[in-house]
This record gives C-alpha cells, sequence and structure tokens, in this order.
C-alpha cells in the first residue's frame, strides 16, 4: 500500500471519528414498499451494472485510483452515516462539458471534473455527494423504474441478473409507445437535499457548505422567493430549493448545523489540481491473447487543421485532430507535442513565450514553450452553455454567445460576467432556429461573429441585427461608427491592433479596410470569390476562405492581388514566409522574395480520426487505410510503409493479397480503381473506371446507384446495379419505381441487406411479399431482406420493430445468419435472421459480426473493446486498448482479432486465450 494511500485511510478513520452520530437520520431514508419498488437492493445493483454500460458508451471516466482516491474516500464517508444496504457504492470522476453529478441505480457516483473545479473545499463536494447518494438512497431510480416497467410493459417483479438484463432492454426498445407524462424531478431533488443536509451533519461536514455551493453555481443570491411569489408562480425552481436546504438546516438539532473548522484546504486544492491537470483519454492496457502488436513506424499524417507564425515570427504552430506541434522555424524543426485531440485552434499568446487552446467543455490549457510543459489549466464553470466562444489572445477574457441568445464577455479566471447584451441574436421562429443549429453543428454557419483585438484590448461581436464593442482596457463599453458596425454583420478580423477587415455584404467587390476604432476607409478588396476572412501572423495580407476552388488563399492588400492558394484549409503568412501543407503531409515554409521552398519537416506524432477507408489482408499482414486527403499501405510485420498516396474512399484485400482501391477524381485523373499486388514491384495500375459518382466498393462488388432525374432530392426512381469489377460483368440490377431502400453488401459472400421503411409505399408493397411478417408489422417499423444477388434470391427476412423510438440505423455489420445494427445514441441490436428474433442489446459506438467465431465484437470512444458470445449475448472477453479503436476485423477462420487504433499500432489477439 502507498504511502498517501495510508495518509487518506487515517484521515478517513479520523473523519468517521469526528461524525456527529447523535445527529438524526434524514427522514427521507425511509424504504419505499414493495409496491412502489419491486427491486431488493441487489437487484438495484444489477440495474444499476446495466445502466452503467450505457453510460460508459457515452462518458470519458478518469481511470485513475490515485487521483479518484479523495472523492472515493469522501463517499465512503458518508456512506457510513446512512442506513445500511446491499448496494455496492462506486465513485466516478467523469469528463462533461458542464457543470454536473449524478447517480444511478445501486450505488454508483459520478462526478464531473467541472464539479470538483467548482467546489472550494472538501465540504462543498461532500454536499454534491450526500445529495447524489439521497437519490439512491431513497430508491428513487427503483421507483421511477417500477413505475416504468410497469406502465409500458405491465411487469410487476423482476428475477435474476439476466431476467433483469431483459427486461431493461425491452424497456428501452418500446419506452417511446408509451412516453412518461409524470413530472417528480422536483420533489426527488427536494428529498435528495434533505438527504444531503443531514448526512453531512452527521459525517461531521458543513451542511452550510452545500447551500453555498448551490447559491453560487446557480445565482440564486441567497433569494428564496415567498408565498406570494410562489402563488403568482415568480419563484424559480432554484431558489425553491435554497429554500427547502435552509428549511432542512433549521430542523436540525442544536449543535448538528454550527459551521464546523474547514478540512484542510491546502490538501483539497493539492488533490482538485492533480483532477484538473489529469488525462482521462487513456486507459491502461488489458489484452489477453495478444500475439502481435506494431506502432507504424511511418504513420498516416492527418490533415492539418491549423497554421500558425508566433507573433515574434520564431516559432510555428501545427495542429491536426491529434494535437498540437510546436515547431521552431529557422531551423525547422519540432520542439513538441500536445497531445490535444479535443482542442479547438490553437494560438501563441501575444508575448510568443506561450500556446493556449481550448476546448468545447472550455477547459482552457495553457503551454510554456521554454519549458514545453503545461503552465496552468483551468476548467470553466458556467451555469449557462456557449453556443459559441472567442477567447481572447492572453486567455483572459471569454466571448460567450449563450443558450438564451445573450452575448456576454466573462473573465476566465473568476467566471465573472463583465458586460452582456441581451438578445443578441435574433430567433423569429422555429424552424430558423432548427437550419441555424444545424449549420453550427455542421460549421457552416455562426449566430454570431466574435474577435479580439491582437493587444487584447478591445473586443468586438456581430449579428445580423446587432453589435457590441468593449474596451478591456478602460472596462467600458463603446460606440462604434456605422461602417464598423456594418462590417460586423457578417465575417471579419484585425489586421493589427488598429485595422480592422471584413466581407460587405452589399458590395463584396468593395470591401474595405478600416481604422479601428474610428472607422476612416483605408482600403478596399475585392473579396467577392469568398465569405471569410482571417487575419496572418504579420504583413499586409488577409486570408480567404473558403475560395471557389481552392479552401484558402492569401491575398496582398496593397496590391488587392490574391497570389497564392492551397489544397489545404490551413496556411499562415509572416512577411515573406509562408508555411503551408504539401500534398505529401510535410510541413513547408516558403520564401515569397526568394520564390522557393526554405524549409520542410515530416510530423511525425498524430492520431487518425475518421478513416474514409480502411482494409486488412486475409493473413492480417498487410493494411491499408486513408484518410481524408491521404492514403498509404503497409507491410506490418517488418513495419515498412509500401505506398503513400493521395486519399482513396474504399478499399479490399484479395485472397492472393492483391490491394483494390477506388481512387477519387483528382485534377485530371478520373475516378476508378486501382490494383495493387503486394507480392511484387511495380506501383499501381488502373483496372476498372469509375464514371458513375454514385458507387460505393464492397470487397470485390460495386454497389452502383443511378437517378432517373439526377435533379431530384427524393429517392425514387432509381436503379440499383451491382457489379463484379475484376469480371467486369453485371451481377445483379433492379429499378426500384418508388422509394429506394437502403443497401448494403457482404465483401464476403454474395448476399446484400435491403433495409424498407414500413411508412413508405415501396416499404409496404414490399412486404406484402411476406405475408407471415405482416401481421407482426407496423408502419413505424424496418421490414430487413437477406438478399443472395448472384441468385436474385431473398435468403433471409425479419422485421425490426421500432416501438414508435427514434431509430436512426447509423451502421451494419451481418455476417451469415447475424445481424447487428447500430442506432444512433450508441445503442446496437443483435437478429438473427433465420428466425427474426432480437437475441441481445448493447452500447458502444462500433459493431462487428463473425459467425464463425460464434462472437459480436463492440467497442467504444475511450478505447474498451467487449467480445460477446451470439447465441448467449454473455460476455466473452473484455480488452482494454491506450487508444479508441479506428477499426477492427476478424480473420477468415475467426480465431483471431485484428484491431487498429488511434494512434496508429496495429494488435492481433488470440480470441481463444482466457484472461
Amino acid at each position: 500500500m502507498r504511502p498517501t494511500r495510508l495518509l487518506w485511510s487515517w484521515l478517513l478513520l479520523s473523519w468517521l471519528a469526528w461524525g456527529q452520530s447523535n445527529c438524526p437520520l434524514p427522514p427521507a431514508v425511509e424504504k419505499g414498499s414493495h409496491a412502489s419498488n419491486i427491486f431488493s437492493d441487489t437487484q438495484e445493483a444489477d440495474l444499476g451494472d446495466l445502466m452503467a454500460e450505457r453510460f460508459a458508451a457515452d462518458y470519458v471516466i478518469l481511470h485513475n485510483d490515485a487521483v479518484a482516491a479523495h472523492l472515493r474516500d469522501m463517499g465512503e464517508r458518508l456512506v457510513h452515516y446512512l442506513p445500511p444496504n446491499q448496494f455496492r457504492f462506486q465513485f466516478f470522476l467523469i469528463d462533461l462539458p458542464t457543470v454536473n453529478a449524478f447517480s444511478i441505480a445501486g450505488g454508483r457516483v459520478y462526478v464531473a471534473r467541472k464539479m470538483v473545479a467548482l467546489a472550494k473545499n472538501d465540504d462543498e463536494l461532500a454536499g454534491i455527494l450526500g445529495h447524489e447518494l439521497g437519490h439512491i438512497v431513497t430508491h428513487q431510480t427503483g421507483i421511477e423504474m417500477t413505475r416504468r416497467l410497469r406502465e409500458v410493459l405491465e411487469v410487476t417483479q423482476v428475477g435474476d441478473r439476466n431476467d433483469i438484463r431483459e427486461k431493461y432492454f425491452r424497456f428501452l426498445e418500446n419506452e417511446m409507445r408509451k412516453p412518461d407524462r409524470k413530472d417528480t424531478d422536483m420533489e426527488d431533488q427536494l428529498i435528495a437535499d434533505q438527504v444531503a443536509v443531514y448526512a453531512m451533519a452527521r459525517a461531521g461536514y458543513s451542511p452550510h457548505a452545500y447551500i453555498d455551493i448551490w447559491d453560487r453555481f446557480q445565482q440564486t443570491h441567497g433569494k428564496t422567493g415567498n408565498w406570494l411569489s410562489d402563488f403568482f408562480g415568480g419563484t424559480k425552481p432554484s431558489q425553491r430549493r435554497l429554500r427547502e436546504m435552509l428549511r432542512n438546516l433549521s430542523n436540525l438539532p442544536a449543535g448538528c448545523a454550527e459551521i464546523r473548522p474547514a478540512t484542510d484546504q491546502a490538501a483539497f486544492s493539492k488533490w482538485q489540481s492533480q483532477v484538473m491537470e489529469f488525462k482521462a483519454s487513456t486507459l491502461e492496457e488489458s489484452l489477453p491473447g495478444l500475439v502481435f502488436k506494431q506502432k507504424l513506424a511511418l504513420p498516416l499524417r492527418p490533415d492539418l487543421s491549423n497554421l500558425k507564425f508566433s507573433p515574434d515570427g520564431k516559432y510555428v504552430l501545427a495542429q491536426d485532430e491529434g494535437g498540437i506541434h510546436v515547431l521552431t522555424r529557422e531551423p525547422l524543426k519540432v520542439l513538441f507535442f500536445i497531445d490535444a485531440s479535443d482542442a479547438g485552434k490553437a494560438f501563441f499568446t501575444p508575448d510568443s513565450r506561450s500556446v493556449i487552446f481550448y476546448t468545447p467543455s472550455l477547459r482552457i490549457e495553457t503551454w510554456d514553450i521554454t519549458t514545453q510543459r503545461r503552465t496552468s489549466v483551468h476548467e470553466m464553470t458556467l451555469n449557462q452553455e456557449c453556443l459559441q466562444t472567442q477567447l481572447s489572445p492572453e486567455g483572459a477574457y471569454l466571448g460567450c454567445l449563450r443558450e438564451d441568445f445573450s452575448l456576454a464577455l466573462i473573465e476566465v479566471a473568476t467566471g465573472q460576467e463583465i458586460a452582456q447584451k441581451k438578445e443578441f441574436f435574433h430567433v423569429y421562429d422555429f424552424w430558423t432556429f432548427i437550419i441555424f443549429m444545424e449549420a453550427v453543428r455542421e460549421h457552416r454557419a455562426s449566430f454570431a461573429h466574435m474577435g479580439f483585438s491582437p493587444d487584447g484590448r478591445y473586443f468586438v461581436a456581430g449579428s445580423l441585427h446587432e453589435d457590441f464593442a468593449y474596451d478591456l482596457q478602460q472596462k467600458r463599453t463603446m460606440g462604434l461608427p456605422g461602417n464598423i458596425r456594418n462590417l460586423l454583420r457578417y465575417s471579419f478580423a484585425f489586421l493589427g491592433p488598429d485595422r480592422i477587415v471584413g466581407v460587405n455584404l452589399d458590395a463584396a467587390q468593395k470591401s474595405p479596410v478600416l481604422r479601428f476604432p474610428s472607422g476612416e476607409r483605408l482600403l478596399e478588396l475585392p473579396l467577392s470569390n469568398t465569405t471569410h476572412v482571417a487575419s496572418p501572423a504579420h504583413g499586409d495580407f488577409v486570408l480567404l476562405w473558403p475560395l471557389k476552388e481552392k479552401p484558402l488563399g492569401i491575398m496582398d492588400i496593397n496590391k488587392r492581388d490574391l497570389f497564392v492558394w492551397f489544397e489545404h484549409d490551413a496556411a499562415d503568412i509572416y512577411d515573406n514566409w509562408i508555411v503551408s501543407e504539401r500534398k505529401d503531409g510535410q510541413l513547408e515554409i516558403y520564401d515569397t522574395t526568394a520564390k522557393k521552398d526554405v524549409a520542410s519537416v515530416q510530423l511525425e506524432q498524430s492520431l487518425v480520426g475518421k478513416l474514409t477507408a480502411v482494409s486488412v489482408s486475409a493473413g492480417l499482414q498487410w493494411l491499408a487505410a486513408s484518410s481524408r486527403s491521404r492514403g498509404a499501405v503497409w507491410d506490418l510485420v517488418p513495419n515498412i510503409r509500401l505506398y503513400h498516396t493521395r486519399s482513396f474512399q474504399g478499399c479490399w484485400f484479395a485472397e492472393d493479397d492483391v490491394l483494390y482501391a477506388d481512387f477519387p477524381k483528382h485534377e485530371k485523373q478520373e475516378r476508378g480503381i486501382i490494383l495493387a499486388d503486394l507480392s511484387v514491384t511495380g506501383g499501381l495500375r488502373p483496372v476498372y473506371p469509375l464514371e458513375n459518382t454514385a458507387a460505393a466498393l464492397y470487397g470485390p462488388y460495386l454497389l452502383i446507384q443511378e437517378a432517373e432525374n439526377e435533379k431530384s432530392f427524393e429517392r425514387k426512381n432509381w436503379t440499383m446495379e451491382i457489379r463484379d469489377y475484376r469480371a467486369k460483368k453485371t451481377i445483379w440490377t433492379r429499378h426500384f419505381a418508388h422509394e429506394v431502400p437502403q443497401v448494403f453488401l457482404s465483401p464476403t459472400n454474395s448476399t446484400a441487406l435491403l433495409i424498407w421503411p414500413l411508412e413508405w409505399g415501396a416499404g409496404r408493397e414490399e412486404l406484402g411479399h411476406f405475408p407471415e411478417l405482416k401481421a407482426k408489422a407496423a408502419k413505424e417499423d424496418l421490414l430487413i431482406e437477406l438478399l443472395d444477388f448472384r441468385k436474385d434470391a431473398v435468403v433471409g427476412k425479419l422485421v425490426v420493430k421500432t416501438n414508435k423510438n427514434p431509430f436512426i440505423v447509423e451502421a451494419i455489420s451481418f455476417d451469415q445468419d447475424w445481424l447487428a445494427l447500430r442506432l444512433k445514441g450508441d445503442r446496437i441490436l443483435l437478429y438473427s435472421l433465420a428466425t427474426g428474433e432480437e437475441k441481445g442489446h448493447f452500447f458502444g459506438y462500433d459493431v462487428k459480426v463473425n459467425g464463425t467465431a460464434g462472437v459480436i465484437a463492440v467497442s467504444n470512444s475511450t478505447g474498451q473493446l467487449q467480445l460477446y458470445d451470439l447465441s448467449t449475448a454473455q460476455l466473452r472477453q473484455d480488452y482494454k486498448f491506450p487508444a479508441a479503436v479506428a477499426y477492427k476485423s476478424f480473420s477468415q477462420d475467426g480465431r483471431r482479432l485484428f484491431a487498429f487504433t488511434r494512434d496508429q499500432t496495429a494488435y492481433i489477439l488470440d480470441l481463444s486465450a482466457t484472461p
């Protein structure tokens, strides 16, 4: 046992001794009757295990005993003073974008890292834990599930663990048939608040602290409402809860509610820093049966999404989806790498000494270039989420467009609002809001445009109808002339501390460069071929994106000349130096004065995101993979990269280790399937041209879809065709006069899967061919056919019951008799195609079925991969990879599993091995 753990154990014993055993139990902890809760403590714990599986697919848990130990000790201290039960209490730290904590049945409590950041001491955090324990010990989840099981499934009792699992999954599939209309949330919250106050007093924590953290987070400012505001509906729910907390506090016997000396503040602050700094993206490796592991020596480079020179021109920042490279400019070489896969665009501080970045959850990190170490990390804790954000150059202030469409300027260190403008963006109707939200998610639009001047003095923002400006030096809002206000309506950028440029919506050919903040017109630029502008690192230039045919260009504002453009959407300029990415992925610096490349470097560290194509050979020796802009082929055993190519959008290894890949049209080269015989040298050669853009490669086959009216957005009146591109012949074709089903081909045999929504007329017509299925089908369901397309014969069919649930099929895997559907929300359903029965239900973001091995492999975003038995749906093996699995495949005999992770490491596992 480590010394630190011994210390915490000693402190726990001390805390237990300090507990106020003379303080009463919370009145609300009396157990509910069997009529209101059909679950015993043990059965509730089993239900909690199932719910934990579901949450594991959605949340990143901070898997580190040393970091979580203090939270666990606090929880155990509180549990000691609650009534005994059969629950298995567990306490977890998780990453969430908001300040939150929650609990599930059976004893699990989850606390967001941001909640730890919000707390000022142990007592405040103990209040949060006490509240979540209140939900558990008053059996709120068990009582709620009892009610819903009775309403939805008419279930009045549960049995063993397997019975609970079956009924829970059946409930998830049917819950939308009878939506929940009972609102007991406020009552449950008040009960949990009462338990928190009483449990804190009994355990020796100050119950006042829970009230403090609630008041601070909800910004109730001590307001509790009264009978009059209750009568007229003016009391907010947060104010009512505060009032009830104070009433519970006043009901405690003398001595129980007294404010006790605060716990060790230095120890809490040290632990809080550990929680903030911990990197939660990796799991401790656990791979039973590992027979091969190879990290690619020459990995696939993802596209750079952000390139910046430092303000003094001495450094370069190169960011991709895996993290941030910091380089010196002369010589051009990598100094260090920051693992930051979830970061927004990073930037240099104005003094060029540090790099700052922040995540969508507003976790802000600062890294010192000289020491190559993180110097600060800050989790912002806001009580309202931001739709859009902009961080100031030194990281001290945050511009935030809130969910209620108000604009706020917030001090990062304190979280305090220093300026606000309400109704900054106007939503006139529901559909406008939906369209805008979808556009923002796809990074195609913004509700507002925000920017700080490079020296950090000014913050300005604009929307279609509003504008705002603030002088951070003088701490006041400021008025702006009309021409600058017009500029803020759309994309704009500061060109230094005293100049601003933007796209003129009314006359893009006369887009102005204006003096800031006075508004004198300095220049006019022809910006009709772009929609967005950005500032360069240094010099009289402006970055334009996107262009008509290129993603990015640079204009010399004095010559009004677009003098360079790029194939990628990241580049920067500092006077006469341009930094950009070459087609092969190397970073290069170009001297515009000498008109030549002066330096280049290959960035080695990389994490891959979504792959456009990936495949492994039958013997698991060769690997082919492609990202959005480039691809590669490797011989895994000697760790050699045989080919480094432009991107491809489909690939397959034939039995003789010949690779076939679908290369899209590029410049003068037409789209086509390219062959690479890896057993001999000789390069790549085209074997099949592809004129049709709606064609997809599935192993040795092509699925081609052609619409009779290409201008129609409806999937009607289409012809589908399956071709063997090696034999150059059509195997199957069918014309669909009405709606067209989703079609998927198997790369290993001549079968196709057709998915028909029965709400379509074409789906109901197809169902008419199967009278044995028609009686049990509803209009919300799906008809799925397994087609042997060489014989044009249906060899399997089933109706998938949606039970009125949102049912969006995002991915499928099928093999022999088995079909797995991955639905939106990371739910996975397993079916037998022969019987049409549902055979299992799992949680995960990716799935692979292998009928030969009789297993289904399910992986989640944290690196966990679980192997289940197809016939029983029982867990067979649990694997943990240090990085998320990007691709997995079984060997032909089903005895081995191949996995390729985001850190570009290949694994082969013997499935017969035991842990």
